[in-house]
This record gives structure tokens, sequence and C-alpha cells, in this order.
């Protein structure tokens, strides 16, 4: 399942999927492409091509709206941060993107939140053209001690494992 800011879920019914990904990345106010929905796609087709069964069971969060104002006033603004920073924290797998020609300030300041974050999976991505890919990478290199991906299909077969071994755990 695929849920888009401002879209929520009942507590109840948040609980209840075992593997919930965040998928943070560039959206530069709007002018960032739409990767989210595609890219959400092409996981989902990587699962079914692995026979993966347990699609009903993950839940994906997109914080990117469908329409956003970019002249939001700050109670907008601070409803779209708690809306990102709630479901960020309440995922086991974060993926990050960050596409060439976007500077993604709030992407990289929500990795620097999840790198210390033992208990979460990260997949990162960033292309070459990424102003600050080099920086990224030997960050999460130093802490982490993995490496950046350059595309969104090594991102979304990296994410696909992560999320069936996630289910290997149980």
């Amino acid at each position: 399942m695929l849920l888009t800011s401002p879209d929520t879920l009942r507590d109840s019914k948040r609980w209840y999927y075992p593997c919930k990904i965040f998928l943070a990345g560039s959206i530069e106010n709007g002018n960032a492409t739409n990767w989210q929905e595609s890219f959400y796609e092409l996981v989902l087709n990587k699962l079914r091509l692995a026979s993966f069964h347990k699609m009903s069971d993950v839940l994906f969060f997109n914080p990117r709206r469908k329409e956003w104002n970019p002249n939001a006033d700050n109670v907008e603004l601070k409803t779209q941060i708690l809306w990102e920073l709630n479901y960020l924290d309440s995922s086991k797998i974060v993926f990050f993107y960050f596409a060439k020609g976007t500077i993604s300030p709030i992407s990289l300041l929500e990795l620097g939140l999840t790198i210390p974050q033992d208990d979460v999976e990260l997949v990162v991505v960033c292309e070459d053209d990424y102003f600050r890919s080099t920086n990224v990478n030997q960050t999460l290199e130093f802490f982490r001690g993995q490496n950046i991906l350059s595309t969104l299909d090594e991102g979304a077969n990296a994410l696909a494992g992560k999320i069936m071994k996630s289910f290997k755990k149980e």
C-alpha cells in the first residue's frame, strides 16, 4: 500500500504493517521529477518477479502531496513536517533519492536523522551529478559501512531485497 501525504492511517491500523518504508528524497517544493509513485510500482514489480507474497504487509509512505502550495502558510507547512517526521520515525526502512539538479536540504536533514538509528535500514541513491553525492557517500560509508547507489533501478533492487529479508527475520 502507498500512503501519500496528507492521508493518514488510524493508529491501530498503522501498527498492523510489519514492513514500513518511507520514501525520502528530492521534491524541491514540487520542482523535482515526481519519482515516488513510479518507483513504488518498480519495487512492487521486482517483488512480484521474486514471487514475494506478503505485499499486503508492506506499507510505503510518500511525503509528496498530489497538490502542494509552494506558498503554504505555517499551519500547512507544520502539518506536512509533522506528517513526514511521524512516518519517518515509524519506518523500519528508509529509501533516499537525491536527484541531479536538486539541492534537497530536507532530505539531507532526514538522512542525518536516520543514519544513527541502528534499527532502521537505509537504501540511498544519489545520481552521479547530485551536487553533494560525495558528502552523502562518505557519511554513509563512515557511519554505516555502505555506499550509495546511482540509479533508481539499483535502489529498487536493494529495497526489494531489504523488504524480503525483513520477513525472513520473523
